[in-house]
């Protein structure tokens, strides 16, 4: 199957990754969850002894994480003897994106361990302290969300199997995972828990002046 959409990226889109910025398009996001994110949030706004971005009613803490090598952040640097490259840095976030075939399945933690994106969560996992929860956050589609084909919304994507390589591991102890990707819809959000492969759609275009996608249409079964 092959699908296609529009994408539309800003050369501001630098600004979306500094700090302030994308916690605060985060939090945004998770005010509009009922599922995944169930509780009440507050911002954490003062953070110069390394507490967390955000905490909710009954004390438990969460951090938000961009999915990126320095290198990878280093094609959106805008400076003197270059500008951003924005294209290469999203075809370089798109090559993480896999439908696994049945012949993948079979060397599953093999390939996903050699990933790049698995490195870099685990490491993001590995540095940050014991109590609080994760959540990463991708500017880009990652997951198997589309609407229009029942095989891939059930199939098994890169990202629940990155978790289930995860918790061989390391020790997640009490601590969640949740990621934040774009959705199949425009202005379209897929919200997930990954420990317990809760999936929650939302609608937001806080993000639109840094990026926007079109609807994804299937254009061909292959």
């Amino acid at each position: 199957m092959k699908f296609e959409r529009k994408i539309e990226i800003s050369n501001d889109v630098i600004q979306l990754f500094q700090r302030q910025k994308y916690e605060e398009k985060v939090f945004e996001l998770m005010e509009l969850s009922s599922i995944v994110f169930p509780n009440h949030y507050y911002r954490v706004m003062e953070q110069s002894h390394g507490e967390c971005d955000y905490i909710d009613e009954v004390g438990n803490k969460y951090d938000a994480k961009l999915p990126f090598t320095s290198e990878q952040m280093e094609l959106l640097t805008s400076g003197k003897m270059y500008s951003p490259r924005i294209m290469e840095w999203v075809k370089e976030q798109a090559e993480g994106k896999v439908i696994f075939s049945d012949k993948i399945m079979e060397d599953m933690e093999k390939y996903i361990k050699k990933s790049i994106l698995y490195k870099i969560m685990k490491e993001r996992l590995g540095k940050n302290i014991e109590d609080e929860n994760i959540i990463f956050f991708f500017p880009f589609p990652i997951g198997n969300d589309y609407s229009k084909s029942l095989f891939l919304q059930f199939a098994t994507d890169y990202l629940d199997a990155i978790y289930d390589c995860l918790i061989k591991d390391i020790s997640l102890e009490n601590r969640y995972i949740f990621v934040i990707y774009p959705g199949d819809e425009a202005s379209s959000f897929v919200l997930r828990n990954l420990n317990s492969r809760q999936k929650e759609v939302v609608f937001y275009e806080g993000l639109n002046e840094y990026f926007r996608y079109g609807d994804t249409h299937l254009i061909s079964r292959t």
